[in-house]
C-alpha cells in the first residue's frame, strides 16, 4: 500500500503530524511528492529516515546530498539502492 498526500489533505496537514509519524512515513513506501516535502523538513530525523528510504528519486537524493546536516547525508550514502544503481550504471557502462 503505498501512502498518498490525499491520504492526509495538504503538505501543511502532513506537517502536523508527530515526528514519529513523520518518520514511520518517510521510512515506508510513500508517494514521491510525500518523500520531497517530507525531504525539506525542518527536522533532520525525517530528513534521515527519507534518505534511508529505498524508493526515493534522484530530486530527492539531490535535495538530501545536499542536506546541512552530516547525519542526513551519511544515511543518504548508506541507502542499499545505491548499491543497485551502482551495478545498474556498472552494466550500462559495460555494455558500451
Amino acid at each position: 500500500m503505498t501512502i498518498n498526500l490525499e491520504d492526509f489533505g495538504t503538505v501543511d496537514d502532513l506537517n502536523n503530524q508527530s515526528t514519529v509519524n513523520l518518520v514511520a512515513i518517510a521510512q515506508s513506501h510513500t508517494d514521491p511528492e510525500i518523500l520531497i516535502a517530507l525531504a525539506r523538513h525542518s527536522n533532520a530525523l525525517v530528513r534521515a529516515a527519507v534518505a534511508g528510504n529505498p524508493n526515493i528519486t534522484n530530486e530527492i537524493r539531490k535535495v538530501l546530498g545536499n542536506d546541512a546536516e552530516e547525519t542526513v547525508r551519511n544515511t543518504l550514502s548508506n541507502n542499499k539502492a545505491n548499491d543497485v544503481i551502482a551495478k545498474v550504471i556498472k552494466n550500462i557502462r559495460e555494455e558500451f
